[in-house]
């Protein structure tokens, strides 16, 4: 699936996961461990399972990408409540205390296929999780 790039992910890993990018047009720019690589057309990048990584586009322009976990565990169904969320203004941006609080309950959700690369940001995440069920905010329609 070709996707664009509205909000950076944070750095994170998937457990059991090997993710692949492909880049389908545009520039992507990986981090990978602690060097960002400029991804263009045609290229891609493999990230073993527990390697912390995110992506960003800083061109201006759009980026499409094919984006693959293998194996895939729960990590389409991510992709749906993340898309889901996002459609419904749910999570609009990083500064945002109810984006926080729905990206943290998605994320905590979905902990056997991503974490969040640091130990103190996967401590927020739980704590901003544990608010969110006790709002009783879902990550489900």
């Amino acid at each position: 699936t070709a996707t664009a790039v509205p909000v950076t992910p944070p750095p994170h890993i998937h457990p059991q996961q090997e993710e692949t990018i492909t880049v389908l047009d545009g520039t992507l720019e990986v981090l990978f461990g602690s060097e960002w690589r400029a991804l263009t057309v045609g290229q891609s990048i493999a990230i073993p399972p527990g390697s912390a990584h995110t992506f960003r586009n800083r061109s201006g322009e759009n980026v499409k990408f094919r984006n693959t976990h293998s194996p895939a565990l729960g990590f389409e169904r991510y992709i749906e409540r993340l898309y889901w969320l996002s459609a419904m203004n749910r999570i609009r941006g990083h500064r945002d205390l109810t984006s926080a609080l729905y990206a943290s309950l998605l994320m905590d959700t979905h902990r056997n296929d991503q974490l969040a690369a640091t130990a103190g940001t996967r401590m927020r995440v739980r704590a901003l999780a544990g608010v969110a069920r006790l709002l009783r905010l879902r990550v489900d329609r």
